[in-house]
């Protein structure tokens, strides 16, 4: 697809890069590997939540190694980087071009850092079974002044801010966060989450009053019946609780450049999916740094 295609919705495109777009195909077509594919550098560069990627290669592939791919663009920059993986939890290889400029390098031969500030990185202490990017990340205090290392942030930053969500199985994800526990519970820490929720919801015509309550376990979300008060989660039918989980999707893209979301819609009637969709649409066009691939 070119930035032409879209001429019909521009607002979809920046700086001649397609941001958002729809992921459609038949059942079994490889929709969701495609997700773990794409995510599959969470595993590598982040300790956020990745239990969900249990593969790494295509059934198909006659090779043992399988080799990863990603451009970014910053600004006027363009990083590159590459990784050769050997099973889910051993990669053999990486590399990162800033601007074609090879600036960190491990393979075989050894391994080589050109960043400013890692001058006197000691990569004898470095384990080999972690990535070397993201050993570099977490040990040196890189020269923020410097063009090539800001952009080297920025894309760490960007990968440990992505986030993969599925509506099927319970309503898992993949990155963001290394929260433990249900994403619904983790909404009672954050501010004005649950007021938010409640408003999202009475304009579908969902008259919950929500409430925080510690259940002697850590808070939770619950709602008010009468003199009652039951947790939401227990309440809740699958179709509201993917609109709940759509609600939780808009508060965490203030701060997610890159989002997948896999079946967006499933269990939700046509009505709410009508105004979910306009929401959601009304949202692009305001967070114009974001990057959707919604996933049927």
């Amino acid at each position: 697809m070119t930035e032409q295609d879209y001429d019909f919705n521009v607002e979809l495109v920046k700086d001649g890069i397609i941001k958002d777009c729809l992921i459609v195909g038949e059942n079994a077509s490889g929709k969701t590997n495609l997700g773990y594919a794409i995510f599959d550098i969470i595993r590598s560069l982040t300790d956020k939540n990745r239990k969900e990627i249990k593969i790494y290669s295509n059934l198909y592939n006659a090779d043992s190694i399988v080799e990863f791919k990603y451009t970014f663009r910053f600004g006027e920059s363009v990083l590159k980087y590459s990784y050769e993986r050997l099973s889910s939890n051993v990669i053999l290889a990486e590399r990162i071009f800033v601007n074609e400029k090879k600036v960190l390098e491990n393979d075989f031969s050894g391994a080589k850092v050109s960043l400013k500030g890692t001058e006197n990185l000691d990569l004898e202490k470095w384990d080999r079974s972690i990535s070397l990017v993201k050993y570099v990340y977490a040990n040196t205090i890189l020269d923020k002044e410097d063009a090539v290392c800001n952009v080297f942030y920025q894309f760490m930053q960007f990968v440990n801010q992505m986030l993969w969500f599925s509506s099927t199985k319970g309503n898992k994800y993949v990155g963001f966060s290394n929260e433990k526990g249900d994403l619904l519970e983790s909404i009672a820490g954050r501010d004005r989450s649950v007021e938010e929720l409640q408003e999202f919801l009475r304009d579908l015509g969902i008259e919950y009053q929500l409430l925080i309550k510690d259940n002697g376990e850590g808070k939770n979300v619950y709602c008010r019946l009468g003199e009652k008060e039951v947790p939401l989660a227990s309440l809740v039918s699958s179709g509201t609780r993917s609109v709940i989980f759509f609600s939780i999707g808009i508060c965490s893209w203030r701060s997610v450049p890159f989002y997948m979301w896999m079946n967006l819609t499933l269990f939700i009637i046509p009505n709410w999916r009508k105004q979910l969709s306009e929401r959601l649409f009304r949202f692009l066009v305001c967070r114009r740094l974001l990057h959707l691939i919604i996933q049927t």
